[in-house]
């Protein structure tokens, strides 16, 4: 056994074993069968970097060997969650349960509890990075004071809130959330700015005067992009292209695609493929881990012969529109429907 001489001294040796810039998921378990023995009845909202996380600690606990599944009423809180398990979240637990909420940041602000005993809190967040290529990766990072101070205010009177992370990472944490200019990509933001700052004033200087304005290479990159897709001329100008790419109520880039395929006249699969990439992956994982594993297979083999992202998805449009036609007495309200037992897919 260790010998430590002090708190610090035990803290400093679990740092130096564990990374910072991940959560640790086993470190969580092992919270929650702490507080499941707290006597004081109530729910756990457990706050996770982003939507892998909240699943692979769901499935962690489901198949952990403990009997702290047994105890323990789990619920996932994110953006990709049907509007039922939504509304799951506000049942009371069965009895001799205790409600858990696994949950993204969009339970910092978005959604209020009035029953939260304890919250654990990671410190991290996954957003979009500020580059410029097509779809943003996120990277996980350190959530700011402010945040903290407002995942502490979910607690109601006499709960209790761990924060896994030492007090010398939350001394060092921004005072507030970094700008949302300089985390998302500039590409739709320089071409709409380009049409209402002086025709003197270069995009460059234009962000440099911003309060808060995000990186000059971001910007020169987004500028980059726009010459490419002949929204904007070497002079940085709007062009005819750029101006009927405004009217379009999609990120420039898609715009491009659209506009082409009017030229080509393949509109119709362009568009539909269009329309999928412009939101969130309309593919939703499924809970269990075996059938999430066979969707992963069913999503590649709607495009064997292609290897197509892109043709995926257009055959997936395809499959529900005739699930549409084949059983139109099915209401499908919103649109959540379920395409064989492995294919789930939002409209």
């Amino acid at each position: 056994m260790n010998n430590y001489n002090s708190t610090d001294d035990v803290l400093k040796s679990f740092y130096a074993k564990y990374s910072q810039d991940h959560a640790n998921l086993d470190l969580i378990v092992e919270v929650l069968n702490y507080v499941q023995g707290y006597s004081q009845p109530g729910t756990i909202l457990v706050l996770l970097p982003a939507y892998s996380e909240v699943v692979e600690l769901r499935d962690m606990i489901i198949a952990s060997n403990s009997s702290l599944k047994n105890k323990l009423d789990v619920h996932t809180l994110h953006g990709h969650l049907f509007p039922n398990d939504f509304k799951k979240i506000f049942f009371p637990a069965p009895a001799n349960k205790r409600k858990v909420i696994l949950a993204t940041n969009i339970a910092e602000t978005s959604i209020s509890f009035d029953d939260v005993i304890c919250v654990i809190d990671s410190g991290l967040f996954r957003d979009r990075e500020n580059d410029v290529i097509f779809t943003n990766p996120k990277k996980t990072q350190w959530i700011s004071k402010a945040s903290a101070a407002q995942r502490v205010m979910h607690v109601r009177n006499g709960g209790i809130v761990f924060h896994l992370y030492p007090r010398s990472t939350l001394d060092g944490l921004q005072e507030y959330p970094v700008p949302e200019i300089t985390r998302d990509s500039l590409i739709d933001v320089c071409l709409y700015a380009r049409l209402i700052i002086p025709e003197d004033m270069r995009l460059p200087q234009f962000f440099c005067s911003l309060p808060d304005g995000p990186p000059t290479t971001a910007v020169h990159q987004a500028i980059e992009i726009l010459e490419s897709i002949d929204a904007f001329d070497s002079q940085s100008k709007v062009t005819d292209v750029g101006l009927r790419l405004v009217d379009l109520s999609v990120e420039p880039r898609l715009g491009k695609i659209l506009l082409v395929g009017v030229g080509l006249r393949c509109l119709d699969p362009v568009l539909t493929i269009i329309c999928c990439l412009a939101r969130d992956d309309p593919f939703i994982t499924p809970a269990s881990p075996d059938e999430r594993k066979v969707a992963i297979m069913r999503r590649y083999e709607l495009a064997p012969d292609y290897l197509s992202d892109h043709l995926a998805l257009l055959k997936a449009y395809h499959l529900w529109e005739h699930f549409q036609q084949c059983f139109p007495q099915i209401k499908m309200g919103g649109t959540l429907i379920k395409m064989s037992p492995v294919i789930i897919i939002s409209i």
